[in-house]
């Protein structure tokens, strides 16, 4: 399923610019009538869904690879790639917390937020996931009076209430939430 146009949740209207371009070097935005006819790509470079409705051939697809466990390198296939098709590598470190930080910052984040009119943000607030960095962010504006920006949503509500609870001790307000526990 398409993350925006024909078939998705977003509708290209409601989609950021870098969700809805096609054309060359994907400068031209469409329109909601060529997302509905298929038109969200940029046919020239061979990507994506065309206005046909057909996948390009295999060998100009794009693929994500990350290889984990230095220690078992010795089964990667990074070697078999041909190295003319890597568009990019990039080595990284997957940051972890230590068991400290578990044991002393995160079981007390609800303390420290609301202090002076401040809330804190951010991954590192719980477990290190992007998700929980962006949903911190949004309990942080919540909690100085943004609106809860996502009532129709119940699995975003869901991960919001926990956060919300974990690092605020703090539930939604009367009107966005249903009954006295939800």
């Amino acid at each position: 399923m398409p993350a925006v146009g024909k078939d998705a949740r977003i509708k290209v209207s409601e989609a950021l610019p870098t969700q809805r371009v096609m054309g060359e070097g994907g400068k031209q935005l469409i329109s909601e009538k060529e997302a509905g006819e298929g038109l969200n790509v940029d046919e020239k470079s061979g990507g994506g869904i065309n206005s046909k409705g057909q996948l390009p051939p295999v060998e100009n697809h794009v693929y994500q690879t990350i290889y984990l466990d230095k220690g078992m390198s010795h089964k990667w296939t990074k070697d078999e790639v041909a190295q003319d098709k890597v568009i990019l590598e990039k080595w990284w470190k997957q940051q972890s917390h230590r068991w400290q930080h578990y044991a002393m910052t995160v079981p007390w984040m609800w303390t420290i937020n609301g202090r002076n009119n401040t809330h804190y943000a951010g991954a590192w607030s719980l477990v290190n996931m992007h998700e929980v960095g962006i949903v911190s962010g949004f309990t942080a504006a919540y909690q100085l009076g943004a609106p809860y920006p996502f009532k129709e949503d119940e699995e975003c509500a869901r991960l919001f209430r926990l956060y919300l609870l974990l690092a605020h001790m703090s539930r939604m307000r009367g009107e966005d939430r249903k009954g006295f526990f939800a």
